[in-house]
């Protein structure tokens, strides 16, 4: 008996603070909507990631040239071009395993149209690249 005086009760309270009875409703909708909201955009990120680095390929090796040191300061990788074109001809073809060695040349720079500029990564491959 005791049970059914708290639901009345309850449904009692709930009735006669209407407004505050619909915020709280609404708040919680909108608590567990933005919680949806993360966990689907991270989950939807998680897996673009996922994706861009299968699509690299699970047999993909980069070698890069040595870096510079200035002034007791090493530079990134690749400001020495100690490697050649005929270094990859040469791994492709003294390597077994190696189906495709292609040189790459790049340097981020800095392209500027009008008002307007952007870093850019200029880039030259040879064919086999792609």
């Amino acid at each position: 008996m005791r049970s059914f005086s708290y639901i009345y009760l309850a449904f009692r309270s709930v009735r006669v603070h209407i407004l505050r009875s619909i915020l709280a409703v609404t708040g919680i909708v909108i608590g567990i909507a933005a919680v949806l909201i993360v966990v689907a955009v991270a989950e939807g990120a998680r897996a673009e990631v996922s994706r861009q680095i299968t699509s690299l390929g699970s047999n993909l090796l980069l070698v890069q040239p040595g870096a510079q040191v200035a002034q007791g300061v090493r530079q990134q990788a690749g400001t020495i071009l100690s490697l050649t074109t005929g270094d990859a001809i040469a791994v492709a073809r003294e390597v077994p395993d190696v189906v495709i060695a292609a040189p790459f040349v790049g340097e981020q720079k800095t392209t500027i149209s009008g008002d307007l500029n952007w870093s850019t990564l200029v880039a030259g491959v040879t064919p086999v690249f792609f």
